[in-house]
């Protein structure tokens, strides 16, 4: 087919230039506008980069990759930095508080214990040494009330099993100091009586002597089996105010208590 020139009509231009552009569109070439020839359309893609410099020496000169850590919080960073410390020092005072901590040298013990029967009734007779060391003293004497515990266990002895607990009780004091009347007061908190004493070695005295403390009922041991009571006195951390609990439970001066007496029944 010929092409068109200015003189044919304007419908067979038109027919001919519809059919240009749909061969255009099959060979997936675009065509391009005319005011795109030449250098113009690569304004659209910026300028090209310039050329670097020749290296007077004729060598290549070495790049630097530079690495840098991303910025950090400063609480962070302060959190990280002192994070091992702090987990040692909680991981230390953990230790120290599972560790088994001795008794003092002066402390409490069981000097003897027996019981008697009257009565079908079993009755306790002991006698138990209290020594105090200076740290309790020293809060006795400013007014802080020492409760002292005396547990008393009734218990089967068996060959083959564990030793089986029949029957449990408790005996607690509470040891005072009245500064202005100077007197030592010890209060049996079971009965709520109480003695004054000018000396401390006479309320210790006191407290430490049981007799004819009744035990238990002799016909609720029952045959067969070997019976046998123990007993122990210990300084009850745990009456002490709030705020010296923690020093007591740290402290050596603190722990004062007795091992276990047995006695046969």
């Amino acid at each position: 087919m010929a092409a068109a020139g200015p003189g044919r009509y304007p419908a067979v231009r038109h027919l001919l230039a519809a059919a240009r552009r749909k061969r255009d569109r099959d060979r997936g070439f675009p065509r391009c506008p005319p005011r795109c020839r030449g250098t113009r359309h690569r304004r659209g893609l910026g300028a090209r980069a310039a050329p670097r410099p020749p290296d007077p020496a004729g060598q290549r000169r070495p790049r630097r990759l530079l690495l840098r850590t991303p910025a950090q919080d400063p609480v962070t960073a302060f959190t990280d930095r002192h994070r091992t410390p702090c987990l040692a020092l909680l991981l230390g005072l953990l230790c120290l508080w599972l560790a088994p901590v001795p008794a003092a040298a002066d402390g409490f013990r069981v000097l003897r214990a027996s019981s008697t029967s009257e009565r079908g009734l079993l009755r306790l007779d002991a006698l138990i040494d209290l020594q105090f060391t200076e740290a309790p003293l020293d809060a006795l004497r400013n007014g802080v009330p020492l409760t002292i515990e005396i547990d008393v266990e009734i218990v089967r002895d068996r060959d083959l099993l564990w030793d089986e607990t029949v029957a449990s009780l408790s005996q607690r004091f509470r040891l005072e100091y009245h500064a202005l009347a100077r007197q030592y007061v010890a209060v049996n908190l079971n009965t709520n009586d109480l003695r004054s004493f000018p000396t401390l070695a006479g309320a210790l005295d006191a407290i430490g002597r049981l007799h004819d403390f009744p035990l238990i009922d002799r016909a609720l041991l029952k045959p067969p089996g070997n019976y046998y009571g123990r007993l122990r006195a210990s300084l009850d951390i745990e009456a002490l105010p709030p705020p010296l609990r923690p020093v007591a439970y740290l402290s050596t001066d603190w722990r004062l208590g007795s091992t276990w007496y047995a006695w046969s029944l």
